[in-house]
């Protein structure tokens, strides 16, 4: 999908989601719809901060957030998971080694 940006061409990425989880929480994503980012960290599997989301659409029988970027993905050849590396541009460092990547269109199932 692709849209203008104040005159420019840029590409919209999605859609994408994250599950409700005791690491993906109402309150998460409350503040993920107010901030209009999604925060990631690294995981016991690797050293390099990540934000983690799942391809496609939410699910309707599932309860979480659906979202657009204009941050391209990293590209990963794994059917379900994406991931925005805090090499990928785009991605921004926060602080105790968080990265975030700014995001469109959220819809939140969770509240």
């Amino acid at each position: 999908m692709s849209s203008d940006l104040g005159g420019g061409s840029a590409t919209l990425y999605g859609p994408y989601h994250r599950l409700e989880s005791p690491t993906q929480t109402k309150t998460d994503a409350s503040v993920q719809v107010m901030t209009g980012e999604i925060w990631g960290q690294s995981t016991p599997f690797s050293a390099i901060p990540a934000v983690r989301a799942y391809r496609n659409a939410l699910p309707s029988t599932d309860r979480g957030i659906e979202f657009y970027t204009y941050v391209k993905p990293h590209d990963d050849p794994h059917p379900t998971l994406v991931r925005w590396l805090k090499t990928t541009a785009g991605v921004q460092m926060k602080p105790n080694g968080f990265v975030a990547i700014p995001v469109v269109g959220i819809k939140n199932t969770q509240v």
